[in-house]
C-alpha cells in the first residue's frame, strides 16, 4: 500500500498505490466529464507562472512542442530551493519536495543503485513544487511569482564569520 512507504517518500518494499473503492470510482466517474476544462485551466495557470517567471533564476517545466502537458504538477527547479522554499513558506506560500529521494537510493530498489544517475539525484535535489490546482486565481500566481522573484532579488548573504559556521538549509 502507498508505494510500500513506512515513511513518506521512502520505498522500504516495493508497493502499489490503490485505493480506489466503489464510492471513490462513482465521484470519478463524475469528475472526468470536468477533465478537459481543469486541465485546460491548469495550461493557462503554467502559461502565467512561465510568463511570471521568465527572468527568475529557475528551471520551469520543458513542454516539448508535440505533446500537450497537463500540469498536474508545476515543478521549478533551483539550486537555492530550501531556502526559496522557507521564503515561500514565510510568506504563506504553500510548496512541496517531491519524490526527495530518488528511485534507485528507495530501499525496496537498492539493486538498481548506479554511479551514473547523477541527473536523477540533481532533480531530487532541486525540485519545488508550487501550487497547482484548476480553481487557483491568476492573482494566487501572480503571487507565487512576485515571492520567488523577491527570493532571488535579494542581496546575498556575507560570508561567516570565523566563529560562525555556515548552516544548510539542506
Amino acid at each position: 500500500r502507498q508505494y510500500g512507504w513506512r515513511h513518506r517518500y521512502v520505498s522500504e518494499c516495493r508497493g502499489l498505490n490503490a485505493r480506489l473503492d466503489e464510492i471513490q470510482a462513482a465521484i470519478l466517474a463524475t469528475k472526468l466529464g470536468h477533465l478537459d476544462q481543469w486541465n485546460a485551466r491548469r495550461r493557462q495557470l503554467a502559461t502565467r507562472y512561465r510568463q511570471g517567471l521568465v527572468d527568475a533564476p529557475v528551471a520551469l517545466p520543458v513542454e516539448p512542442p508535440e505533446v500537450e502537458h497537463v500540469y498536474h504538477q508545476f515543478v521549478i527547479r533551483s539550486g537555492q530551493r530550501d531556502a526559496l522554499r522557507s521564503s515561500l513558506a514565510t510568506a504563506g506560500i504553500a510548496s512541496a519536495i517531491l519524490y526527495p529521494l530518488p528511485v534507485h537510493r528507495q530501499p525496496a530498489y537498492a539493486e538498481l543503485a548506479h554511479p551514473g544517475l547523477s541527473q536523477s539525484e540533481a532533480v531530487a535535489a532541486d525540485n519545488l513544487a508550487v501550487p497547482m490546482y484548476p480553481e487557483l486565481a491568476d492573482e494566487a500566481v501572480d503571487s507565487v511569482c512576485e515571492a520567488v522573484r523577491r527570493f532571488f532579488d535579494r542581496p546575498p548573504m556575507s560570508p561567516p564569520t570565523r566563529n560562525e559556521r555556515p548552516v544548510s538549509d539542506r
